[in-house]
């Protein structure tokens, strides 16, 4: 799964089309591009340098990118035989070298830096399951880290050591949740903590993570259909009183038991704002260059579940109105990097605090969303010291001021994400390839190792 002979790349270009009457939502100028085509159930990046990513992908592995998403290297935090999902990853403030990772199938927390090294440094006694599910562990605004155990016991843990050690400091009851999922610190409330559970249960903690209680979800009640779950929770940067929370079905039995959960009160109270039929696990916000806050809710369907049972697998929605409109990105070419699973979820939508760009996180790859104007000037770009340049006949000629390797392979890929041509690549010298048989247009370059390479979209020419 994790060779450059699995790789299958495209950029997706998307075309928005307004859904419902109100057409009043300005057209945005921009696209989805894939970063790295590989399955990535959580994005996080570097909150001083945006250029620095980390995505949570399986077997004890994490993508690392120091340069914005051309270049990756693999990252081991653990025996790669082992069967659990990356899926909360925490970058701390206080040190950005370190890192805190936690998942699906997961017996506690890990911790190390970013290049690798990790150690657990939290683990249940007697080894029973201790999963931090979606995005469960978060840094607070003293520098507090918390984490939500969504398996075994529904126990809240706390390090005030940059995650070096934790302790249980709350219990939520079985009884009432099975499952938690998420947590979130608010942005601007010191203390002020949120957990999202199965049944649509929400948790509003105002004492650091002492005492919790569950607020109500939809129409004044506390819980929806046992088969929902509350799997990413977000809040505005512009006004920190509002809220966004993603429903997940997980056991479709009855109607309007999904869509995107709003809160006007600081999580006091919650209500469902659009799509009631519909399943979504990750919702992000973040203040545009005008000055509008965009809202995106991206879909997700279990696997259990059948094609049409359960809608959300492949939608991606956006609102510039607070949840009263939304757009839906159409279009998505998205890529299928394993047949085995070729369900296309939405797993996160990062903002990066650092420069403010939108990552995606798929079950199929990486994406961010980048102006149009700033794609055409990357396609004629340097990356990372790899220099490419069309020729005529169909040719390309590349120059590798880092070079790998001497086993270092490149492969060209067309925009429908099918093989074209690969070879060796030639250490230290410049290189042409030929592509005879390709049509004029759009290709992707990848270029490098098993566990470090780089890519590149080019035009070929006539």
């Amino acid at each position: 799964m994790n060779t450059i002979n699995k790789l299958i790349v495209i950029c997706c270009a998307i075309v928005l089309t307004a859904i419902g009457t109100n057409c009043g939502i300005a057209q945005p100028l921009g696209q989805w591009r894939l970063l790295n085509p590989v399955a990535a159930y959580t994005v996080r990046t570097n909150p001083l340098d945006g250029n620095k990513i980390l995505v949570g992908n399986w077997a004890n592995q994490l993508y690392r990118s120091d340069d914005g998403g051309t270049t990756w290297y693999i990252v081991e935090t653990g025996e790669t035989s082992a069967t659990n999902w990356l899926s909360s990853v925490c970058v701390t403030r206080q040190d950005t070298s370190v890192v805190i990772v936690g998942g699906f199938q997961f017996t506690g927390l890990k911790r190390g830096v970013s290049n690798g090294k990790f150690e657990v440094v939290l683990i249940d006694s007697n080894f029973r399951s201790m999963m931090f599910i979606a995005e469960a562990i978060v840094e607070g605004l003293n520098g507090t880290f918390y984490a939500a155990r969504g398996a075994t016991y529904h126990s809240v843990w706390r390090s005030t050591d940059i995650g070096n050690t934790w302790d249980s400091i709350a219990v939520i009851p079985k009884d009432e949740t099975t499952r938690l999922l998420c947590m979130a610190a608010h942005p601007t409330i010191p203390d002020l903590l949120f957990i999202g559970g199965t049944k649509c249960r929400i948790y509003r903690s105002s004492d650091a993570g002492i005492t919790w209680e569950s607020v109500p979800v939809l129409n004044g009640e506390k819980t929806m259909y046992d088969g929902t779950e509350v799997s990413m929770i977000r809040f505005s940067p512009t006004n920190p009183m509002v809220g966004y929370a993603a429903i997940t079905i997980i056991d479709h039995g009855t109607k309007n038991d999904g869509g995107i959960l709003k809160t006007t009160d600081g999580g006091l109270n919650w209500d469902r704002v659009a799509f009631p039929d519909t399943s979504f696990w990750a919702v992000s916000v973040r203040t545009l260059p005008n000055g509008k806050e965009e809202v995106v809710a991206g879909g997700f369907r279990q696997r259990t579940s059948q094609p049409g049972e359960v809608i959300g697998d492949s939608l991606v929605y956006r609102s510039l109105d607070g949840g009263a409109t939304w757009e839906q990105y159409k279009n998505i070419e998205w890529v299928i990097s394993d047949p085995s699973s070729p369900i296309c979820n939405v797993w996160t939508l990062h903002v990066a605090p650092a420069d403010n760009k939108l990552y995606m996180g798929t079950e199929q790859g990486i994406y961010v969303m980048d102006d149009v104007s700033g794609i055409a000037q990357e396609h004629r770009s340097a990356k990372a010291g790899l220099s490419l340049s069309s020729l005529p006949g169909k040719r390309i000629r590349i120059s590798d001021l880092y070079p790998q390797a001497s086993d270092a392979t490149w492969s060209v890929y067309s925009m429908s994400g099918t093989k074209v041509a690969a070879g060796t690549i030639d250490v230290g010298q410049a290189q042409t390839l030929s592509l005879p048989n390709c049509a004029a247009g759009m290709y992707m370059l990848v270029w490098g190792s098993n566990r470090s390479y780089r890519t590149v979209p080019f035009m070929l020419e006539q």
